[in-house]
């Protein structure tokens, strides 16, 4: 990689512990998948077509449909 920044972000895995990823591993496995819930919210909150508020609660209620113990 020719990037500095790229670079430096690829060294951090050299410093660091691998840590697990909660929406990845775990979070995922239900309907709806919270992984996919989580980067369409991001994407929306960034391009300022959703409200954060709005998008938590949604992703919340998604979560709450099979997601014991909350």
């Amino acid at each position: 990689m020719k990037d500095p920044l790229a670079q430096e972000f690829i060294s951090w895995r050299d410093k660091c512990k691998s840590t697990i990823r909660n929406s990845y591993q775990i979070l995922s496995r239900g309907e709806p998948n919270l992984e996919n819930e989580l980067w369409a919210v991001e994407c929306e909150c960034h391009q300022r077509q959703a409200d954060a508020r709005a998008s938590r609660q949604a992703t919340a209620d998604g979560l709450d449909k099979w997601y014991k113990p909350q």
